[in-house]
């Protein structure tokens, strides 16, 4: 019988002990298991440097790749990138402190004031022209085909849990033209 991941690494880390004690190798071949169990992009980035330094170190530079070191060089590019942006963003996080504790650039108060004033003006206008209630705003109407009741609202979803109702098929019979259950469904907006 075949153990699963998780336990086969927590078996091999009892076993083995203290990872820095160990062989290179065998540091690589737990971090790999490592990454299976936990899937996080740090453990990734540490099963593929691990790889790196067992390649170099091991001088096994110019011998055939083991399965491992195959499936670790797929990686290598993306933990390159992750390096250089985790870089990136750290100095623009400094750039941005120094700007805040001198108060200048686009932390001062008079561009923070400019910025909600055209975040207002942009709002004001979209609700002017009137394509604020255009903007996915949608309405339900349901007619019952016996009673001629009409409903309308703008949660389909709510009013179909409520009555017991399977939303997926009234959309489809939104799309269709077609009714369903005794309702014809009908989607419009208002502001059209």
């Amino acid at each position: 019988m075949r153990r699963s991941v998780t336990l086969t690494y927590e078996y091999v880390q009892e076993k083995l002990g203290d990872p820095s004690g160990i062989s290179l190798r065998k540091q690589f071949c737990l971090q790999y298991l490592k990454w299976g169990v936990t899937c996080n992009v740090d453990d990734r980035d540490e099963f593929v440097e691990l790889a790196k330094r067992w390649r170099k170190e091991e001088a096994r530079v110019g011998s055939k790749r083991t399965i491992l070191e195959v499936k670790a060089r797929k990686f290598f590019k993306k933990a390159k990138q992750r390096k250089i942006e985790t870089k990136r963003r750290e100095g623009n996080r400094a750039f941005a402190k120094e700007q805040m504790s001198r108060n200048e650039g686009i932390h001062t108060e008079e561009e923070k004031q400019k910025r909600r004033e055209r975040a207002m003006l942009s709002v004001e206008s979209r609700r002017k022209s009137g394509k604020w209630s255009a903007v996915g705003k949608f309405v339900w109407r349901l007619t019952n085909i016996e009673t001629g009741e009409v409903v309308e609202t703008l949660n389909l979803q709510a009013w179909t849990r409520e009555n017991g109702y399977a939303q997926p098929s009234f959309w489809q019979a939104e799309k269709k033209g077609k009714p369903i259950k005794g309702w014809m469904v009908e989607k419009y907006n208002p502001a059209w």
